[in-house]
């Protein structure tokens, strides 16, 4: 766990540098006031032990599992865009979230929920912390007023040497082999980078809440890349999830859900 984290933040702030440098973004973060680099550190908190602590989890637990209690943080997102984000809770909401979760189960477990089993409860209980950083990291993440780059390049920076004092406490550099490497490289880039600015464009542009959702069309859209990748096969249980999360995401939009001044 601890040469991933390592290597995947390292690759993580590289790419991110270069991003930075070629959009000639260094100087914003000489403009960032004090109130805003407290932010940026708490964030960076928060997204570090996200990534950290459901690593750990999948050490300890099985990936259904660890994957399910992960996928808590669309429930925590809504709840906790009520005091932050000032968004009402709707029943609306309410219903999408719990659909949008029974999908995902759904999808994870490919209908076989008896993969669902508590095996570790400290792999649970870091999954479901991880899951609660991750809400707090995207709803607090929301309301930040710096550039989304140069946001995502500190907390790149702040995990890189996070990570590597864990490494250094708890084991030793080490090389990974071309393949681990490539896997990580790949993590660090489009897991870190591109989702991280993809994830808070939509945060700046929707309610919280809706965002949250539509999240839980992530794993389908995995497993899609591994049929296409992998030829693996997609099965009845997968699209049903698929369809249950869609309706979801649509109960969020039905007028007889909206506030009544919405609704005029």
């Amino acid at each position: 766990v601890f040469q991933v984290t390592f290597y995947t933040f390292a690759f993580a702030l590289l790419s991110l540098t270069i991003w930075m440098a070629a959009g000639k973004k260094f100087s914003l973060l000489a403009r960032l006031s004090a109130r805003q680099w407290f932010w940026l550190l708490v964030l960076s908190v928060f997204s570090f032990l996200y990534n950290f602590l459901y690593s750990l989890s999948l050490s300890l637990t099985n990936p259904v599992t660890a994957s399910s209690i992960n996928y808590l943080f669309p429930v925590f997102i809504t709840l906790l865009a009520v005091p932050i984000n000032r968004e009402r809770m709707t029943l609306g909401k309410g219903i999408s979230v719990l659909l949008g979760f029974a999908g995902m189960v759904l999808i994870v477990t490919n209908g076989d929920f008896s993969s669902l089993k508590i095996d570790s409860i400290p792999g649970v209980l870091l999954a479901l912390t991880a899951s609660l950083c991750w809400a707090l990291f995207s709803t607090l993440g929301k309301i930040a007023e710096v550039d989304i780059v140069a946001s995502n390049f500190v907390y790149a920076g702040v995990a890189f040497v996070a990570s590597t004092v864990l490494m250094l406490v708890n084991s030793s550099l080490a090389l990974p082999t071309p393949m681990a490497g490539f896997s990580m490289a790949w993590n660090g880039v489009m897991n870190f980078c591109v989702s991280y600015y993809l994830w808070f464009r939509i945060l700046h542009t929707a309610k919280a809440s809706f965002a949250a959702s539509m999240s839980f069309i992530t794993p389908f859209a995995t497993l899609l890349f591994i049929a296409l990748l992998l030829h693996e096969p997609i099965t009845l249980a997968n699209i049903a999830g698929l369809v249950i999360i869609v309706g979801g995401v649509a109960v969020q939009n039905l007028k007889c859900f909206q506030p009544k001044e919405k609704r005029n």
